[in-house]
C-alpha cells in the first residue's frame, strides 16, 4: 500500500509504481468517481491479483487484509493516533514471517513533535508505542507522573487535554494546610449546576473542578432549547511560598470566596502596584498595552493604548498623576521569548495555553517574584523598550538585517523565495545589508549563488493635512519579480510580505527597526573585557582571505579556524560557508554519554576577513561579522529551530553532493550528524558563538570596537542566554 495526502499526489506516485506491471499496480481514492470501478479494484487487491495500490484516505477504518505487510507512507499523517493505527495494521506478527522493520526519512519529517521519536532508527516498539501515545518527547517532567497523583476523575474530559489559559490571581495565605474538599462553598453557581467534578493532586498541591450549568438562550422563551455553560477551575497552593492560585477559565472577577473557603478566610489577595513585580528579569521588555487610572483628572478617569508604540503613555508627565493600571508585553526570560500581563486588581497572565503540570510550575515561578520584597516594581519598568514610529532612517551604521520572526517559527524547509520565477529554497538563500553607511538608504539584498534581488526602504506619509500618518515599503529594484513561498503556495509578493512582517535591522548600537518602528536600547553597556577575547597564531594565513573555498585553500582564515577545532574533541566540524548559512564553521561537541547525551553543544563560527594586511583598531571590520552573530541566534528561537540545526547541516551537505562538490565535513560523516540531529529531540542542544577577525588587535582594541562587541554580547545574553566569544589577532 502506498497512501498519500492528495488525488494529484496519487496520480503522480501511481505513474512511479507503473513501471512494475509485474504487481498490476491499482489506484483507490475519491478521484475515481464510479463506485463500480472501485469495488472491483478493491476485489483486485483482496484476491492478490492487484499486488500494489495507491490511496488515499481509503483502505481505514473498516477494512481489514492481513496480507497488506508493506506501507509506503509518501506523505505522513500528522495525527499521533491514525499513523500508530495504520502502522499496527502492518506490525502483526505471523509465524511465517520476520520481525516488522520500519524505514524511515528522519532528516526532513515536518510532523508534530511527539512523532519524531517514532521516525528513528532501531527503536524498541514494545516499550516505544505506549509511551508515544502518551508522553512528549524530551520533557523534563513526566506529565504522565504528574496526572497520575490526581484521584478519580470524569472519563469524558481526560486530564491531559485540559489545556487552561496560562493566568491567575493570587492569594497570601496563612494556613498550615488547604481544604481542596472545601471548594463548592467557595463557588456560588455550583448548586446551579448540571455538572460538577472534581479531582486533587494532594502531593502537587493542585485542585481541578470543572462544572456545566444550563443557560437559557437570549434569543427564545423556550424552556427545552437551552446551551451548556461550562467553566474550568485550577486551584494550586504553594505551601513554600504560602501563596494560593486560582485560574478560572471565564476569568470572572477575583474568586475570593473560593480562596477563603480552600485556604482560609485570612487569604488576601496580592493587588495594586506589587503585581507589577511579575515583569521582573523579563529582558527588552515592549510593552504593547498600557491602560492608566488618572488620579487628578475628572473627565478622564482611565486611558488605555495598544499597540508597538506606547511611549507616550509611560511619559514622566503621565507617571506623575496617573497609576498604572493594566500593563502586558513581550520580551525574554531564561532564553526564551515571553510574554507578560498584569492589572493592578490582581489578575496575572500570559498569552498561551499549558498542560496543568506546566503551569503549576509557571505559578510557582510568577509566585517567587511576588514574594520578593526586594523587586520595585517602577524600577523593573524603567528598562522597558519603546518603539518609536520613525519618518527617517536613523543616522546610525546598520550591521545586519534577518528573516521576520514568523519564518523562524516553522521549519526552514517549508520556506523558499522565486527570483524571477527561479524558486530557491531558504538554506540556499542570504538575507543581507547592500552598501551599508550611517546615511544612505537602506538596501537589503535577497541573493543566492546564482540569483539576487535588492529591495530599499521608502519611509512616507499618507493622507492629507492633520489626518497623515507615516508609513513605510519596501520596493523592489530593476523590475525582478520576487515572491516568498511558504510550503507549497503560490506565493507573496515580497513587497506584500515584508509590509506586514518587515525584516529586522540591527544598528550598531544595538537598536533595531522593524518597518517604521525603530526601537532603541533604554541604557548603555560598558565595553567588552578585552581580557576575553582569544588570539590565535595567524602566521601562514592571508588575514584578507576569508574562505577556504571547495578548493580547501589552507591559507584562508576559515581553514586555521577549521585547524584549531580540529585539537579539540569534536564530534562534527562543518564547512557551512555560502549564501544560506548557519556559520563559516558549525563545531558540534556531545557532553556525557556518546549514546545518550545530556547535551548537545553547538558552536557557530563566523569569520570575517580583514580590511588590510595588519591588525589594527578599524570598527568597520568589525560590523558585519557582529550582526551575523546577531543573525544566527534565531536558531535558539524555539526547540523546533533548535533541532533544525541538524537538518539545515544535512540538506546543504546533500546540496553541494548534488553538485558535484567536496564534502562539507570536516570530521564526521552523515551518518553521524544525522543521528546526532535524531538525539537532539531528547538531548538539551546548546548554543555559542564566535566571531573570528584577524584584522583586529587585542592589545589595541578601540573604545568603539570594544562597545559593538558588548552589544553584540548582550544582545545574545538577553535574548536566548547564548555565550559569546571573539577571536582576533595579538
Amino acid at each position: 500500500m502506498a497512501r498519500v495526502d492528495t488525488v494529484t499526489r496519487a496520480k503522480r506516485v501511481f505513474e512511479l509504481y507503473n513501471n512494475y506491471p509485474e504487481f498490476n499496480p491499482v489506484q483507490l481514492h475519491t478521484g475515481i468517481k464510479s463506485q463500480r470501478v472501485r469495488e472491483t479494484i478493491r476485489r483486485k487487491i483482496i484476491s492478490g491479483e492487484s499486488r500494489i495500490v495507491v490511496c488515499v484516505d481509503m483502505l481505514g477504518e473498516g477494512f481489514d487484509l492481513p496480507e497488506l505487510k508493506i506501507a509506503a507512507f509518501h506523505d505522513i499523517r500528522k495525527t499521533l493516533a491514525v499513523t500508530l493505527q495504520l502502522a499496527g495494521r502492518f506490525t502483526r506478527s505471523r509465524p511465517d514471517l520476520g520481525d516488522a522493520v520500519f524505514i524511515a526519512n528522519t532528516a526532513d519529517v515536518n510532523v508534530q513533535e511527539e512523532l519524531r521519536k517514532l521516525y528513528t532508527r532501531d527503536p524498541d516498539w514494545n516499550v516505544l508505542l505506549p509511551e508515544l501515545s502518551d508522553s512528549m518527547i524530551g520533557e523534563q517532567i513526566s506529565l504522565q507522573e504528574f496526572l497520575r497523583g490526581f484521584t478519580d476523575f470524569t472519563t469524558e474530559i481526560p486530564l491531559k487535554t485540559v489545556r487552561p489559559a496560562t493566568s491567575a490571581v493570587v492569594y497570601k495565605t496563612r494556613c498550615q494546610d488547604w481544604r481542596p474538599g472545601n471548594f463548592k462553598v467557595g463557588i456560588p453557581v455550583v448548586e446551579s449546576c448540571e455538572q460538577v467534578h472534581h479531582t486533587v493532586n494532594h502531593e502537587k498541591h493542585t485542585l481541578i473542578i470543572v462544572t456545566a450549568r444550563r443557560v437559557a438562550l437570549s434569543w427564545t422563551d423556550v424552556e427545552t432549547l437551552y446551551s451548556w455553560d461550562w467553566e474550568l477551575y485550577v486551584v494550586i497552593w504553594s505551601p513554600e511560598q504560602n501563596l494560593l492560585f486560582i485560574n478560572g477559565s471565564t476569568n470572572a472577577g477575583e474568586y475570593k470566596t473560593l480562596a477563603q473557603a480552600i485556604a482560609g478566610d485570612d487569604a488576601e489577595l496580592i493587588r495594586g502596584q506589587d503585581v507589577f513585580r511579575t515583569f521582573a528579569g523579563v529582558n527588552r521588555l515592549r510593552l504593547q498595552n498600557v491602560g492608566l487610572t488618572e488620579q487628578l483628572g475628572r473627565n478622564v478617569r482611565y486611558t488605555g493604548r495598544m499597540g508597538s508604540d506606547v511611549e507616550p503613555a509611560l511619559s514622566p508627565a503621565q507617571r506623575q498623576r496617573a497609576r498604572k493600571s493594566v500593563l502586558s508585553g513581550t520580551g525574554y526570560e531564561d532564553g526564551e521569548t515571553a510574554t507578560v500581563g498584569a492589572s493592578r486588581k490582581g489578575r496575572i497572565w500570559s498569552h498561551q495555553r499549558m498542560r496543568v503540570d506546566q503551569l503549576m510550575e509557571w505559578c510557582k515561578r510568577i509566585g517567587a517574584k511576588l514574594v520578593d520584597a526586594s523587586i520595585d516594581p517602577d524600577e523593573v519598568l524603567k528598562g522597558t523598550l519603546e518603539a518609536k514610529t520613525i519618518l527617517e532612517r536613523p543616522r546610525i551604521m546598520p550591521i545586519a538585517v534577518d528573516w521576520p520572526d514568523e519564518i523562524y517559527t516553522t521549519p526552514e524547509a517549508i520556506w523558499s523565495v522565486s527570483i524571477d520565477d527561479v524558486e530557491i529554497p531558504l538554506s540556499e538563500l542570504e538575507i543581507k545589508l547592500v552598501n551599508p553607511s550611517v546615511d544612505r538608504t537602506l538596501r537589503i539584498a535577497l541573493a543566492s549563488e546564482k540569483e539576487r534581488a535588492e529591495l530599499q526602504l521608502e519611509f512616507f506619509e499618507e493622507g492629507e493635512g492633520e489626518s497623515t500618518i507615516p508609513n513605510y515599503r519596501f520596493s523592489v529594484l530593476d523590475d525582478r519579480q520576487v515572491k516568498v513561498h511558504h510550503g507549497s503556495s503560490q506565493g507573496e509578493n515580497v513587497e506584500s510580505f515584508f509590509y506586514y512582517d518587515p525584516p529586522v535591522i540591527w544598528f550598531a548600537d544595538g537598536s533595531s527597526l522593524e518597518g517604521n518602528q525603530h526601537v532603541p536600547l533604554k541604557s548603555p553597556h560598558p565595553p567588552y573585557n578585552a581580557a576575553n577575547i582569544q588570539v590565535f597564531d595567524w602566521n601562514g594565513v592571508n588575514i584578507r582571505k576569508e574562505s577556504q573555498g571547495r578548493t580547501k585553500d589552507h591559507t584562508a582564515i576559515q581553514a586555521r579556524v577549521i585547524r584549531e577545532l580540529k585539537n579539540g574533541d569534536y564530534s562534527i566540524i562543518f564547512d557551512d560557508d555560502d549564501s544560506g548559512e548557519a556559520a563559516d564553521v558549525v563545531a558540534i561537541k556531545l557532553v556525557g554519554e556518546i549514546s545518550a547525551p545530556t547535551s548537545i553543544d553547538v558552536e557557530f563560527y563566523h569569520c570575517k576577513y580583514s580590511s588590510q594586511d595588519t591588525p589594527g583598531q578599524r570598527i568597520d571590520d568589525l560590523y558585519e561579522v557582529c550582526g551575523q552573530a546577531q543573525k544566527s541566534v534565531a536558531w535558539m528561537s524555539s526547540p523546533q529551530k533548535k533541532s533544525d540545526i541538524f537538518t539545515h547541516l544535512l540538506r546543504r551537505e546533500s546540496k553541494r553532493q548534488d553538485d558535484g562538490g567536496p564534502t562539507r565535513f570536516e570530521v564526521g560523516d552523515w551518518e553521524l550528524l544525522q543521528t546526532i540531529g535524531e538525539m537532539s529531540h531528547l538531548s538539551a542542544v546548546k548554543l555559542s558563538i564566535f566571531i573570528v577577525q584577524p584584522g583586529v588587535s587585542k592589545a589595541q582594541a578601540s573604545r568603539d570596537q570594544l562597545l559593538l562587541l558588548a552589544v553584540t554580547e548582550t544582545y545574545l545574553l538577553e535574548t536566548r542566554q547564548v555565550p559569546f566569544g571573539v577571536i582576533t589577532s595579538q
